[in-house]
């Protein structure tokens, strides 16, 4: 989902719906006319000064800031697919599945390094989910796919996974897309075929260095 930023204040019927007091004034930290990725979203009910619906963005300080919906318009109204909704007490959040860690806000917030990099990789897959899709196509597009793949790789080397496991997660996003609308189809498949070959043969052995660079050849790194 993208939005775009429309003003920078509250009027003040709007500090009253968000609960702000009407002679507080203050100017958010972006920019009219220019757009943003949603990261999430929250529905509050009884905070004293967020209340109701709001975007999470990163704002124009690179900080991740919570936005009320008055200062934006919606750009592009596809949700992520990547968002799961959950409810907490008087909070109706939709955020990225791994935002949902024990204290991931706070232990981001506190640069916590684990935290940093699910939210750099989280956000990274957020941008470019739709970069070369229009509204309306059911196909995950090239860039999302290849982030996907990239991250798998990355899960690969930290968790040691077996070969068939790796066949097994790659075959399900090749059918995500169709070859003829993927330039990067065939380069993926023969990625695949290494692993898959090898998955007969060992299919519970870890992969090894040697085979994942193989694959990282065939894919090209400037993919990923």
């Amino acid at each position: 989902m993208k939005i775009k930023c429309i003003k920078i204040s509250l009027n003040d019927e709007e500090k009253n719906i968000v609960g702000m007091p009407v002679n507080h004034n203050r100017d958010y930290y972006v920019s009219e006319d220019k757009d943003y990725t949603v990261i999430g979203m929250n529905y509050l009910t009884q905070c004293p000064s967020q209340n109701g619906l709001s975007f999470e963005i990163i704002d124009d300080h690179g900080c991740y800031s919570e936005m009320p919906i008055f200062l934006f318009e919606i750009v592009d109204p596809r949700p992520s697919s990547y968002w799961r909704g959950d409810i907490k007490e008087t909070t109706f959040s939709l955020w990225p599945e791994e935002f949902y860690m024990h204290c991931f806000h706070d232990r981001f917030s506190n640069g916590n390094p684990e935290c940093v990099e699910v939210f750099n990789r989280t956000l990274a897959l957020l941008e470019n989910e739709f970069a070369y899709s229009l509204p309306g196509d059911e196909n995950v597009s090239a860039n999302r796919f290849m982030f996907e793949i990239k991250q798998l790789i990355d899960d690969v080397k930290l968790n040691k996974w077996d070969y068939q496991k790796l066949s097994d997660v790659m075959a399900d996003l090749i059918a995500k897309i169709k070859p003829a609308e993927n330039p990067l189809h065939t380069r993926v498949l023969d990625a695949w075929a290494v692993i898959f070959n090898q998955s007969l043969d060992t299919p519970s052995d870890k992969i090894s260095s040697e085979h994942m660079k193989v694959v990282e050849g065939i894919l090209d790194k400037k993919w990923l």
